[in-house]
């Protein structure tokens, strides 16, 4: 695998790379898949901090496209994911008030034996309903969770409660720096997902509203836990508290 990249300014990125890979798969039957794919990221991002920004957006686009080399026939995949990111501060200072929307659409398109299908549910796509489990997918009776083709959306509310500081404190290997802090937040979360686009738009979406904490730390930047409810066409579904590295965008 070969990566390069450049940085265009402070706001703008742009990644290339290509890959040869083999994969084996272990089961009843053992099957190897062989490909090469090139692969295209792009980011504009003018965010005035990374971690809790408080105005600003974000765009990232990501493409890679694989040549599968051992198939009997001619055969490609592409994966494409855009996500579109918008942050404002109606209430700035220590403890500000932010406001973030995030739109997600990814696909898996082409040829998709060797491709994890994809899920909704857990803290990344559509909070307050818990990670979908064998028996779901089985049963078929939430089949609207799974599919290759996804479009997420996210309000949030932030708020912080106390505003980030940074500590020292005694260990045997000597003195050790962190920081610490407490914001929380209100979020809205709505998906749908299938194995074509058509059906996609057809479906209805997945909804999920709750709140979370947010506590800020060094290195993986917050431990974010979100307590939700989720419902479909219209029912109360479940409810579930869910763990997270990082903002959820």
């Amino acid at each position: 695998e070969i990566n390069i990249g450049r940085y265009f300014g402070y706001e703008r990125r742009l990644t290339a790379g290509i890959e040869l890979e083999k994969k084996e798969y272990f089961g009843e039957d053992t099957t190897d898949f062989y490909y090469f794919s090139p692969e295209l990221s792009a980011v504009y991002d003018t965010r005035d901090i990374y971690n809790d920004p408080s105005k600003g957006m974000y765009i990232f686009w990501y493409g890679k496209y694989y040549w599968h080399l051992n198939q009997p026939e001619p055969e490609s995949t592409t994966n494409w994911i855009q996500s579109y990111s918008a942050y404002y501060s109606p209430l700035k200072g220590k403890r500000k008030t932010t406001l973030g929307i995030n739109l997600n659409i990814s696909s898996t398109r082409g040829f998709r034996n060797e491709f994890w299908l994809g899920s909704l549910g857990g803290v990344n796509t559509v909070r307050g309903w818990r990670i979908p489990t064998r028996k779901i997918y089985d049963d078929q009776s939430q089949s609207y969770r799974f599919g290759y083709l996804r479009a997420v959306s996210s309000l949030e509310v932030r708020q912080t409660i106390i505003p980030k500081y940074a500590y020292q404190s005694p260990s045997l290997f000597g003195p050790i720096k962190s920081e610490l802090g407490l914001q929380a937040a209100l979020f809205i979360d709505m998906g749908i997902t299938g194995d074509e686009w058509d059906d996609v738009w057809n479906e209805n979406p997945m909804l999920g509203i709750g709140l979370g904490i947010r506590i800020p730390v060094a290195i993986s930047g917050n431990i974010r836990f979100d307590y939700g409810w989720s419902f479909y066409n219209g029912k109360y579904i479940e409810k579930s508290l869910l763990f997270g590295i990082g903002q959820k965008f």
